[in-house]
């Protein structure tokens, strides 16, 4: 096996997971309805969540050379602790969300309002994407474990900003395909985005906290195998 298809094998199974984010999902089907800017806002929120998830896996990748240059003879003893140390935050963060009250869903006062301009639209709705992905734990510390992953690997550095790329593209699937389905379909997006969000506004507390838990366990399980 290549060294960028052992990368991948680490790292798509995160992507995966980062992918799975109910509350972005409800924020860009906000954003889509209630927008006066829909296609605009839409397109600066993705560019939001670009800058902060490259910020995340950039922090990741960073530590990972970090620790791969640090502990050179045994850099996937270090990677291991990481990844049991993150798969414990995530059981946390899952407890912490099925015992938190409430649907957890996003403040829909954020997602429209009256419009200025074009510009501060923009500037708007890619401040909102940055926010809530910075906010977004599961999906941070999921992309954070794969940028770690990337910065300790021997994969030579176009591998890894390949990797980084899939990574960032996977993840926003979350965004990306209800803006697909605006773009191509937007006679029939409101509807068929109308059942998503009414389900997901019903579903996400559990949906989450069930990510949180199975990647948690998942991440515990792999820094685990490694040290003992």
């Amino acid at each position: 096996m290549s060294e960028l298809s052992i990368l991948l094998t680490n790292v798509l199974p995160l992507a995966i997971g980062a992918a799975v984010s109910p509350t972005v999902l409800i924020g860009i089907i906000l954003i889509l309805s209630m927008s006066d800017r829909p296609k605009l806002s839409g397109i600066a929120f993705y560019i939001g969540a670009i800058i902060i998830l490259l910020s995340v896996a950039a922090a990741g990748v960073l530590l990972g050379k970090g620790a791969a240059v640090a502990s050179s003879k045994h850099p996937s003893v270090t990677s291991a602790y990481f990844d049991l140390a993150l798969g414990i935050l995530l059981i946390l963060l899952g407890i912490g969300r099925i015992v938190k009250k409430g649907s957890g869903g996003p403040n829909e006062s954020r997602f429209g309002g009256k419009s200025k301009s074009p510009a501060s639209d923009f500037i708007r709705y890619m401040i909102l994407g940055l926010g809530m992905f910075t906010v977004n734990f599961t999906t941070t510390v999921l992309v954070f474990a794969a940028g770690k992953d990337i910065g300790v690997s021997s994969a030579g550095i176009t591998d890894k900003v390949t990797v980084v790329i899939i990574l960032t593209l996977m993840t926003l699937l979350v965004v990306e395909i209800p803006l697909l389905i605006y773009f191509t379909m937007p006679e029939r997006s409101e509807k068929l985005l109308g059942v998503l969000n009414t389900w997901m506004q019903k579903n996400s507390r559990y949906l989450m906290a069930a990510v949180m838990f199975v990647f948690g366990i998942y991440l515990m399980l792999k820094g685990s195998w490694v040290l003992f």
